[in-house]
């Protein structure tokens, strides 16, 4: 009997404290191509055993890096998520498993875009437009005297049919998440092997 009095105690005795450790979140949705700033992080306190891997300890490894693609607010600042040296080459700021594609556009579009804007992009069909992506990352925006180009970020299979269709770019506002149902969406695959 003395020993259930024993556990009992000791089950209702307050549990030690478990070790912390703080880790990097973004405060805001952070684009792809903008520099991060002090401002656009915070750190939160979580137990060691719950830390992924890649996930920065200190905003002094964040400050002044690019997103390759955009980081939800919230979401843990991933070693994986930011450019290699810094950002001012343009492969840093592709996210992995995709590439910088440039589209022609018009110069009236390209001075309304920016790096680390979002577009969709839609390909002409032989009766119908469907959408080869959407929300594509803007990595970059050129303009020449007379002409102009956007550089997405597009999967392999968007970037065949990217190079073998004219391209039409909508501009979308960040805080648009609306989606393209699949009935209007690119059969990526057919494409890619015709």
């Amino acid at each position: 009997m003395t020993w259930i009095l024993a556990w009992l105690a000791f089950a209702q005795a307050d549990p030690l404290p478990e070790d912390t450790v703080m880790v990097i979140v973004a405060a805001r949705n952070l684009q792809a191509g903008i520099q991060i700033k002090e401002t656009d992080l915070y750190a939160v306190e979580i137990p060691p055993r719950f830390v992924p891997e890649g996930v920065f300890l200190s905003p002094d490894h964040v400050v002044g890096r690019f997103p390759r693609e955009r980081v939800l607010a919230n979401e843990y600042i991933r070693s994986e998520r930011l450019a290699n040296n810094g950002g001012d080459a343009l492969a840093d700021k592709v996210p992995q498993g995709r590439r910088a594609a440039s589209i022609a556009i018009s110069t009236p579009v390209a001075t309304a875009l920016k790096s680390g804007g979002t577009v969709d992009l839609y390909v002409r069909e032989v009766d119908n437009s469907c959408a080869l992506a959407v929300a594509a990352s803007v990595l970059r925006v050129e303009i020449a005297d007379d002409a102009a180009w956007l550089i997405v970020a597009l999967t392999p299979e968007q970037l065949l049919v990217a190079a073998s269709k004219p391209v039409t770019v909508a501009i979308r506002n960040e805080t648009d998440t609306q989606s393209v149902s699949p009935v209007s969406a690119c059969k990526l695959q057919e494409t890619a092997e015709n």
